[in-house]
Parts: C-alpha cells; sequence; structure tokens
C-alpha cells in the first residue's frame, strides 16, 4: 500500500474500517488490522486528514466486528484518536456510548474511563461534552453503581459551573431518561435543579 499512489492510499485507508466491519473476527488476522489501527499514526505526507477521521467513524463497526475479547488490539488506537485532532475527538464523543455497549461494565471500566473523562472536561469546545451528554443516559447503564455514582456528581459539577451556556444546560436537563437506571435518585435531582435555577442568557 506504500507503494501506492497517495490517492489511491487515501481510497484504500478510508475503505477499510468498513471493510473489517463486514468480517467476522476469526476473518481479521493481526497483521492486516495493524492497517487500520496504525491510520493515526501515519504522516501528512502520506495520507490526507480525512483518513484519520474516517478511522475514527467506524471505529464502532470494527470494534463489534472484533468483539470485546479484541478490543486490546484496539485500545492504544482509540486513545490516539481521543486527542488526535479535533474532529477525532469529536467523532469518538459521538459514539462512546457505542463502545461501552460493545464492552460491557468490566472492559468499559477498565479502559475507556480516561475517555469518557476528557470528554465531559473537555474545555476547548463544549460541543465535544454536548456530544457525550446525548447519550450519556446509555452509557450510565453499562457503568457499575460505584461509576455511576461518581459520574451524577460530575454531572453536578458541570451543571454548577457559572460559564456553562444555556444551550449546554438543557442538554443536561434533557438527560431525564437516565433517571429510571439510577440508584442515588438524589444526585439526578440535585443536578436537575440546578440547571433548571441557572439564569439563560
Amino acid at each position: 500500500m506504500l507503494k501506492s499512489s497517495r490517492w489511491v492510499r487515501n481510497g484504500a485507508y478510508e475503505q477499510l474500517g468498513p471493510f473489517i466491519s463486514t468480517l467476522r473476527s476469526d476473518q481479521v488476522s493481526t497483521q492486516f488490522l495493524k492497517y487500520y489501527t496504525n491510520i493515526p499514526n501515519l504522516s501528512s505526507a502520506e495520507v490526507d486528514a480525512d483518513c484519520v477521521n474516517h478511522c475514527a467513524f467506524n471505529f464502532p463497526g470494527v470494534a463489534l466486528a472484533l468483539g470485546k475479547e479484541r478490543w486490546e488490539e484496539l485500545n492504544e488506537t482509540y486513545n490516539t484518536l481521543v486527542r488526535k485532532s479535533f474532529k477525532s475527538r469529536k467523532t469518538l464523543a459521538c459514539s462512546v456510548h457505542e463502545i461501552c455497549s460493545i464492552l460491557g461494565t468490566e472492559l468499559t471500566e477498565k479502559y475507556l474511563m480516561p475517555a469518557i473523562e476528557f470528554f465531559l472536561k473537555d474545555v476547548d469546545d463544549v460541543s465535544i461534552r454536548g456530544s457525550i451528554l446525548s447519550n450519556f443516559s446509555k452509557i450510565l447503564r453499562v457503568f457499575g453503581d460505584q461509576k455511576r455514582e461518581e459520574h451524577l456528581n460530575t454531572l453536578w459539577q458541570l451543571a454548577s459551573e457559572s460559564d456553562v451556556n444555556w444551550r449546554f444546560r438543557c442538554l443536561l436537563a434533557e438527560l431525564s431518561p437516565m433517571k429510571t437506571i439510577i440508584v442515588a435518585t438524589q444526585h439526578y435531582l440535585r443536578c436537575f435543579v440546578v440547571v433548571c435555577e441557572q439564569t439563560i442568557g
């Protein structure tokens, strides 16, 4: 692939994710998978930046095809994409709930917590936090009781920030579906009341 023209390389790398997503795990060799997992490490002289965005966009499909048993082969690439660029970070923030669903409680809490915390506390662009919060109730369902409790406190802290804009507060308030899976209801109510009392402006 490295000897091909840049146009051919770009096309090939962009289609790797969708192609792997159609296969069974036993059809994807470790060596072949490395073509995909190495995409974020390629230089701008080798491929266009869009290849990295495609890699991030197709990550849930690749993870689903491989199954949680092979997450360790993807984990390093995932964490690289989290911090690679704004576009890749936002794409992963939008889909992290899907990765959580694939991995289940144990692996989510083992591998994904740094990324989830990073998305929630992203100070560069509120849209990153908005992206993860739009599906946060689904993430909470995957968490065990302790992690769920911790992240309810995180939501309360976010709602209390003085610089949180009204759109972000509305998004927090719209997380009401999560109350159906929350054991410590008082934390949800506290977060909800804080959001509702904030002045819009």
